[in-house]
């Protein structure tokens, strides 16, 4: 074997496993959340802002390399209001409509129902170029909604209305995530993922702090310490490390094969819910993964 087929192997050996990693990471995210909430006092923008206050720094030293870099094209007018817009549907509004719903949402129903976010993507393509959708998208929604179906009214059984609540607040975010998934697809291509990256976050995190500002009495300061501990724990287990690393990934093997991969995601909530908060897995909630990833799977090869 000559040595550039081995180099072309372990990059792709290498880009799989960062992938997988920042699946885990991101898959944790719910876990982190669900485990600060058991402090009564937690709310959902008073987590979003130390994961993001304790994010910062890695960001901004990302931004001022590239601020610093000449070999880097200088941002227009244009790209700012992008990554303005971008970062605000994509890390704040999401975010913050996701950290709402695991109020009243198991972690796992959660990233379920987070994970329709493909499906919303086919549906806003379909409207904006005003075509009839292909039989293949069609089957991809089918299995997709028909599997959060069945998870729903699984968990409706046994936790009750406020489901409902905490259900559409993460749909809604996950709509949120599909035009954020549209729209950076030119921005990524123009400004490259890690300087987009970073970019975007920093003006999220803007955004989440102005909100916290403006609706909080700095109780921040005043919290326990293992809130400070999961704020820590998402910020770079959940957000720093999982971004870059999926930049990398995609870097090494590409972003079809990384849509594949990440299609875990789900079921490693699944098993850390269990494993870490004691959520219980039926057959029906597995029936229910599993046709949401063949959904997810269908939407990412249309």
């Amino acid at each position: 074997m000559s040595t550039s087929n081995t180099a072309s192997i372990r990059r792709h050996y290498l880009g799989i496993g960062l992938i997988l990693l920042a699946a885990l990471g991101f898959s944790a995210k719910g876990i982190f959340i669900k485990l600060a909430y058991t402090d009564q006092s937690v709310d959902a923008i008073t987590l979003m802002t130390i994961r993001m206050l304790m994010s910062i720094p890695f960001f901004l030293v990302v931004a001022v390399f590239y601020a610093r870099d000449s070999a880097s094209e200088p941002l227009q007018s244009s790209d700012m209001f992008h990554v303005l817009y971008l970062g605000c549907i994509g890390y704040y509004l999401s975010s913050y409509l996701d950290f709402n719903g695991l109020h009243y949402i198991s972690a796992s129903l959660e990233r379920l129902v987070l994970y329709l976010y493909p499906s919303f993507v086919i549906v806003l393509t379909v409207i904006s170029v005003r075509r009839a959708p292909r039989k293949q998208e069609l089957l991809a929604l089918a299995l997709s909604y028909s599997g959060i179906g069945l998870v729903f009214a699984l968990e409706l059984s046994k936790e009750g209305p406020e489901i409902i609540t905490g259900t559409l607040s993460v749909l809604a975010a996950a709509l949120s995530y599909a035009f954020f998934m549209l729209g950076s697809q030119q921005a990524i291509r123009r400004m490259g993922a890690a300087r987009f990256t970073a970019y975007s976050m920093l003006a999220a995190s803007s955004m989440v702090c102005i909100h916290y500002l403006f609706t909080n009495e700095f109780r921040i300061l005043d919290m326990s310490v293992d809130f400070y501990l999961y704020g820590l724990a998402l910020a770079l287990f959940s957000t720093v490390l999982p971004a870059f690393m999926m930049n990398a990934g995609i870097k090494q093997i590409g972003a079809s094969r990384t849509a594949v991969l990440t299609s875990v995601g789900p079921v490693l909530t699944l098993l850390l819910a269990w494993s870490v908060l004691g959520e219980a897995i039926g057959p029906l909630q597995l029936l229910g993964t599993v046709l949401i990833l063949f959904g997810v799977y269908i939407s990412g090869r249309h």
